[in-house]
């Protein structure tokens, strides 16, 4: 089955030119007759881009979508990867024959996105107890010489 393989750029993008040169020469895409590798541009494909921001939450390139059959599989910087070689190392493992996708039960999915909910919420409720502090702090710093006697 063919894995197609679309690969999400920006032009300024120094990883994304690394990440590029390393799929377009890598033998696992050039000599294999069963990957199909396609760049894009995110200024110039905007509505394709737009789309996998919308499904995947991720708003960061490079950015490799792999999809064969009914299966399909996203890479994205930051959030998979730090560096061009790990996310080439990570597209290796996706592109043999053998990968398997993870796959989360429905109630799984559910339950994890209730904690991530969660736990979103207690880290915005921490970081405005940390704002107020700074602003007490700021205020205390700012105070003249009387109003501290």
């Amino acid at each position: 089955m063919k894995k197609k393989i679309r690969l999400f750029t920006q032009e300024d993008c120094s990883e994304c030119k690394q990440l590029k040169e390393m799929v377009k020469t890598a033998d696992i895409v050039a000599l294999d007759d069963n990957v199909e590798l396609t760049i894009l541009e995110i200024g110039k494909d905007k509505n394709e881009w737009d789309k996998v921001m919308e499904k995947t939450g991720v708003y960061f390139v490079p950015h490799m979508e792999v999809t064969w059959g009914s299966q399909e599989v996203h890479i994205s910087q930051l959030r998979d990867f730090n560096s061009p070689g790990e996310a080439f190392g990570i597209l290796g493992k996706v592109l043999d024959k053998q990968y398997v996708p993870f796959q989360f039960e429905q109630h799984e999915i559910r339950e994890k996105l209730k904690s991530l909910s969660f736990m979103q919420q207690l880290l915005f409720d921490h970081m405005n107890n940390a704002k107020e502090n700074f602003t007490i702090i700021g205020d205390f710093i700012n105070m003249s010489r009387a109003k501290l006697k």
